[in-house]
């Protein structure tokens, strides 16, 4: 039998930062009724992420980051324009 092939360590980092971004945004949501509200902490996780990458010299922090605002951006636009 083969076993399966795990996820490599550095794309953990990115799930793990993707399921947290999820985290404090569904939280915002719930709580204040606006995701609005998580933009402080949105801005400091992306900050967050640039810093390890420099920190670490691992290019899957830039990535975490870059993805981060992919979906935070995209976020915006699709409740801007159908809300």
């Amino acid at each position: 039998m083969e076993e399966p092939k795990k996820a490599p360590a550095n794309y953990k980092v990115i799930g793990i930062n993707v399921a947290i971004f999820a985290v404090y945004t569904l939280g915002c949501k719930l709580i204040y009724d606006d995701i609005f509200n998580a933009i402080p902490v949105y801005a400091i996780h992306v900050l967050a992420c640039f810093v390890l990458a420099i920190i670490y010299r691992q290019l899957v922090w830039v990535l975490s980051g870059m993805l981060l605002l992919l979906i935070g951006f995209s976020t915006c636009v699709a409740i801007f324009t159908l809300g």
